[in-house]
């Protein structure tokens, strides 16, 4: 075996990714006149940590009602190499708050008109712009709700697969993410672009009927660490590759109705999709870009196992 290969061996693909995706962010930070400074004395990062070993465990917690004996060191063992797979996860994050000043030091054009002319082109409007047009404050909920199922797909597919065992098929799901969440840092940085919500006034102001919208647009702008994060949708990445997971891993999850799950995350991600640009977070080519950046994760994570 040589040295490449035993390191590759001992960190894992998804550390091997983790450690190449972080030193071009250094590199490109860098070129750029600024240097990516990290923190780890933030709670975010680790309040994140704990949120995931919880569910970790919960999805194990059976164990304790099994009558076998260790239960505890089992549910253990058990919860620790769940973490194992979402740790490079912790590192991104941190390293995602690490691009907010870079954004803020770096003068930057918004490429967001740019988008905005590239949607007209395809389609004659933006759909920014088009969807406002049927705006309702049930709907807006609605919308809200599909929004924020980005990281609830994902999470309770690998839950699923954790309480069967299987963190075997959970692996290269977490690792296409970790792809596509890098790639996306990368295109922020490149191709800085805020979202339209944030660069236009509107004719029809979006409301929530009893406050879901309000309440996860503050959520939303207060875990937003860069400004410039239009392009690509990551919304769009992550639940298309909660998809096809869910898709391939159906008989896993529901053995009794191995279609079920990939119906259920069809829809949600539909959803999704469709309110990315309904809640003005992105442009058309944004979610266009999204669904290639989840392609590429998927085709560079089969490369990797």
């Amino acid at each position: 075996m040589t040295a490449a290969r035993r390191a590759l061996a001992t960190v894992g693909p998804d550390g091997a990714v983790s450690i190449v995706a972080i030193a071009g962010l250094v590199g490109l930070t860098a070129a750029m006149g600024h240097t990516l400074a990290v923190r780890v004395d933030e709670p975010g990062p680790w309040l994140v940590a704990a949120g995931l070993a919880v569910l970790a465990a919960l999805a194990r917690v059976g164990i304790l009602w099994d009558g076998r004996p260790r239960r505890l060191r089992r549910l253990a063992a058990d919860t620790a190499a769940a973490m194992r797979v979402w740790a490079p996860f912790i590192v991104l994050y941190i390293v995602y708050r690490g691009l907010r000043p870079v954004f803020e030091a770096v003068p930057l054009t918004d490429a967001g008109p740019r988008l905005r002319a590239i949607d007209e082109a395809m389609l004659g409007v933006s759909p920014a712009w088009s969807l406002q047009h049927i705006a309702s404050p049930w709907l807006t909920e609605l919308m809200a709700y599909g929004y924020g199922t980005m990281f609830a797909m994902p999470l309770a597919l690998f839950a699923v697969l954790h309480a069967r065992r299987r963190l075997d098929l959970a692996r290269p799901l977490a690792l296409a993410m970790l792809i596509a969440f890098y790639g996306g840092m990368y295109c922020y940085l490149l191709v800085p672009a805020r979202s339209p919500r944030l660069v236009y006034d509107f004719a029809v102001e979006l409301r929530g009927a009893v406050g879901l919208y309000e309440l996860s647009t503050l959520g939303w702008d207060a875990a937003t660490r860069i400004p410039y994060d239009a392009f690509p949708s990551l919304h769009t990445a992550i639940a298309a590759i909660a998809l096809a997971f869910a898709w391939r891993f159906g008989a896993i999850a529901w053995p009794s109705r191995p279609r079920a799950p990939g119906w259920l995350f069809l829809a949600h991600a539909a959803l999704l999709w469709i309110a990315t640009m309904y809640l003005r977070q992105h442009y058309f080519i944004d979610v266009v870009a999204g669904w290639a950046l989840a392609w590429f994760a998927m085709r560079a994570r089969g490369a990797s196992y």
